[in-house]
């Protein structure tokens, strides 16, 4: 069973987290996206955009800066959610 995190992020980090093309970032949006992946709460899991989500001005939680952004959802497998299930 999956469970998911939300976060606020840029719209213009979407195609590296979804497709892992970085070609759109410069050097310094690409190390802080590293690292911001590096330390998300667990380790395997999937990116998911809704299709009706809505963009709004928001503080990019990678950057820290204002810009057009999107919720994106981290989706991991939690065994608690399936056990709770099986009970």
């Amino acid at each position: 069973m999956n469970d998911y995190y939300e976060f606020t992020i840029s719209k213009h980090f979407m195609s590296a987290i979804i497709n892992n093309d970085y070609s759109g970032l410069d050097d310094c949006e690409e190390t802080q996206l590293n690292l911001f992946i590096k330390y998300l709460p667990v380790s395997e899991g999937f990116w998911s955009i809704d299709d009706d989500y809505t963009e709004n001005f928001a503080t990019c939680e990678i950057i820290g800066l204002l810009s057009d952004c999107c919720i994106a959802k981290y989706y991991y497998h939690n065994p608690s959610i399936e056990k709770a299930n099986h009970d």
